[in-house]
C-alpha cells in the first residue's frame, strides 16, 4: 500500500484519494474551506490562523490554482 501510494503521488493518478479523504475529520475540512475563502478575500490573518490550526491537528494544506488538497502530515 505504501508503494502504491508513492507511485500514485508521483504519477498523480489519485488512486487513493477517496480513501484518504474519508480519513480527514470534518473539523479540518471546515477550517480548510474557511482558509480558502479567507485567501480569496485576501484576509491573510484569518488564512494564516486557519493554516496554523490545521497544522497543529496534523494536516497540511496544498494549494493549487483550482483549490486545495488536505494531506495528513
Amino acid at each position: 500500500l505504501y508503494l502504491i501510494n508513492k507511485f500514485d503521488m508521483v504519477l498523480g493518478l489519485d488512486l487513493l484519494k477517496a480513501e484518504i479523504a474519508d480519513e480527514i475529520p470534518e473539523e479540518v475540512k471546515v477550517m480548510a474551506q474557511k482558509r480558502w475563502d479567507a485567501k480569496q478575500a485576501r484576509d491573510w490573518a484569518v488564512a494564516d490562523e486557519m493554516r496554523n490550526k490545521i497544522t497543529s491537528l496534523g494536516y497540511q494544506i496544498l494549494d493549487s490554482k483550482e483549490g486545495y488538497e488536505i494531506k495528513k502530515i
